[in-house]
């Protein structure tokens, strides 16, 4: 399943532990464990909340605030910051 996650993330470059656990059919929990295994390996991290986030309303539920991201790899041609735009030139 983990690879699975990856690939998901991959391909849609973020999404809410909400969204995530909804879509692998686990709860949040057993979705953020599985996250953290990918935090350590390097290919997702955690966004933060931005400062403003729980201020002034307090409503939203944690786990559709909670937003994991793909970080590009050095060797995906297609991740966003290596397409050839992004790439130095020599």
């Amino acid at each position: 399943m983990l690879t699975e996650i990856k690939n998901y993330l991959h391909n849609h470059q973020r999404s809410s532990l909400l969204e995530l656990s909804r879509r692998f059919d686990v709860n949040s929990q057993v979705m953020r464990d599985m996250l953290k295994v990918l935090m350590r390996k390097g290919w997702v991290k955690q966004c933060m909340k931005t400062p403003r986030c729980g201020v002034k309303c307090s409503q939203c539920d944690v786990i559709t605030v909670e937003i994991y991201e793909w970080i590009a790899c050095d060797v995906c041609t297609t991740c966003p910051s290596l397409r050839a735009s992004a790439l130095p030139s020599y």
